[in-house]
Order: C-alpha cells, then sequence, then structure tokens
C-alpha cells in the first residue's frame, strides 16, 4: 500500500500572490466535482469554509513559506477528508508544531486527493519546515491510516482484474465453472 504525497512551496518577494492564486486555483479550479459553487476548504476542526479566510491566514502565518501538499490514498473509497485529517494530525504531533493548515478535496480524476495549504508558522507562530523525511513520514502515516481503515481495499482492484483476465470469465454473469 502506498500513500501519495507531493510537496511544493511558495518562497521568495512574491510569495503572498503567489500563495492566494495557488488558494484561487485548487478552489475554482473547473472540474465535474466543482459545480457551480466553489470547493469548500476545512482544516482540523471546521468543515467548510471559504478561501478568503486561508487568504488571510496567508498574510498572517506565512513566514518564509507557503507549503503545498497534495495527498492521495490511493485506494477507492477512502474518505479523503478524514485521511487529511488523520495525517496531518500525526506530522504535527511528529514536528512538535500546531500546524495550521486547509485543505480541499478534489474529486475530478481517478484518484481523489487533497491539496493542502500549511502556513508557515504555526499557531504558537513557530516557523515550519518541511524536508524529505516528512514526506516520507507523511506517507508512511497515510498507509498506517489506510491500513487500519481499509486494510483489504487495496486487494479489490487487483483482485478484479485478475478476474477480468481469467479465462473462466463471462461478461454476460456470473463467472463459468
Amino acid at each position: 500500500m502506498r500513500s501519495v504525497v507531493k510537496h511544493s512551496y511558495v518562497k521568495g518577494a512574491q510569495k503572498g500572490a503567489r500563495a492566494r492564486a495557488h488558494v484561487d486555483y485548487i478552489q475554482y479550479r473547473a472540474g465535474e466535482d466543482r459545480e457551480k459553487e466553489p470547493r469548500s476548504f476545512f482544516d482540523d476542526k471546521r468543515e467548510a469554509f471559504h478561501g478568503r479566510e486561508v487568504k488571510q491566514e496567508i498574510d498572517k502565518r506565512s513566514g518564509k513559506v507557503v507549503h503545498k501538499l497534495i495527498l492521495s490514498p490511493g485506494v477507492e473509497g477512502v474518505d479523503v477528508k478524514a485521511y487529511t485529517r488523520k495525517v496531518m494530525d500525526d506530522l504535527g504531533k511528529e514536528k512538535g508544531l500546531e500546524l495550521n493548515w486547509a485543505a480541499v478535496v478534489h474529486t475530478n480524476t481517478a484518484n481523489p486527493h487533497a491539496h493542502v495549504v500549511i502556513m508557515g508558522k504555526d499557531k504558537n507562530d513557530r516557523e515550519v519546515q518541511l524536508r524529505l523525511k516528512d514526506c516520507n513520514f507523511i506517507r508512511e502515516a497515510g498507509d498506517r491510516y489506510l491500513e487500519r481503515h481499509h486494510e483489504f481495499d487495496r486487494y479489490k482492484d487487483r483482485d478484479m482484474d485478475k478476474l477480468m483476465k481469467s479465462p473462466d470469465y463471462s461478461p454476460q454473469g456470473d463467472p463459468l465453472y
């Protein structure tokens, strides 16, 4: 089982403007999952809020950097919000920080995923740095979540592929015996 994690960051003189543009992109990006309303953000405590609040946090707490993560469980049927919350909680505990983050779920691809924006300073105004070892930790935390909550889901696709390739498979109904 392998969770997918992608990390990048925004820094430099124009980081605020570029981070706010990223918030717009993940909230308003066209796709079947967006319909007419913009996608709602969520965080560790709140279920749905607008990107304006995220932009205000960027202005207040971005520090030197704003981190961008893409988290995907890589397994169908996973509650991406619950997955993201658990992974972010584990990361905060591992780093000894109260991370200040917000995320949006995208279901416009074959692999539902969350776009997470992490402020450059935590809720206690301590600087947040993410390194390769942190991305590896995030992947491992995601895999632990999947093992606890979706242990057998990883076999579904593999078993379905085997069944479809089986010479005994009949597309009209049950496998032939």
